[in-house]
């Protein structure tokens, strides 16, 4: 098949909730932008045509290397760590040929193809070494594994294009993909009602440390 954006990682995984093998590859240019899309399998032989993902309301920006991964705590959950590229960014045209920067960005999905982007935010920024402040800096490979007691750890290459170039790991708590964080002052939060079963409801969370100075 003629198609010019298999050109990254393509990325090929058994979806236990849904009962098929999808492939997650890069889409070239939806919209104007680089973008990702789905192809399922009932056998690895056969594959569907493809699809693209569904962002909602997200804002359209270039996201590729996808890094999807089922989460190996909850496996009907798809997992991704997309890069995303900003090519309106510039930090030392001097240095690099190309303009622009990249970073790596958090979602995921219970279905496989309509993905919640609710997290704008970078998840994994290019931080203050120079060498990651160009167009193709960093990306996550499609691993998140347990590395540890209470610990996981996604690995992503740095210093691309460069003699430095490197695999680093970066190291969660499990389950630790997102929080919520309040002002100095405190503040509220209000959630979506909760029903479980049991008899006891645990929160993780960080109170405002009081301190008296005298």
């Amino acid at each position: 098949m003629e198609d010019p954006a298999f050109d990254s990682h393509n990325i090929a995984l058994w979806d236990q909730a849904w009962g098929h093998y999808s492939i997650y590859a890069r889409g070239w240019k939806r919209h104007g932008v680089r973008d990702i899309r789905r192809f399922t399998s009932p056998d690895f032989r056969t594959w569907s045509e493809p699809r693209y993902l569904d962002f909602g309301e997200a804002p359209i920006e270039h996201l590729y290397k996808n890094s999807a991964i089922p989460y190996y705590r909850r496996p009907d959950i798809i997992l991704m760590f997309p890069k995303r590229f900003l090519p309106e960014r510039t930090f030392d045209p001097e240095r690099w040929e190309e303009k622009g920067l990249s970073d790596i960005v958090f979602m995921f999905s219970r279905d496989g193809i309509r993905f919640d982007r609710r997290y704008m935010e970078a998840f994994l920024r290019p931080g203050r070494n120079l060498l990651n402040w160009h167009d193709r800096a960093i990306e996550v490979g499609p691993t998140l594994v347990p590395t540890g007691p209470g610990e996981m750890s996604l690995y992503f290459v740095e210093h691309y294009k460069t003699p430095q170039v490197r695999i680093r790991r970066a190291v969660l708590r499990e389950d630790g993909f997102v929080s919520l964080r309040g002002p100095y002052a405190g503040g509220s939060v209000l959630t979506q009602p909760l029903r479980f079963n049991g008899l006891e409801l645990v929160l993780n969370h960080a109170p405002r440390r009081q301190e008296v100075c005298g």
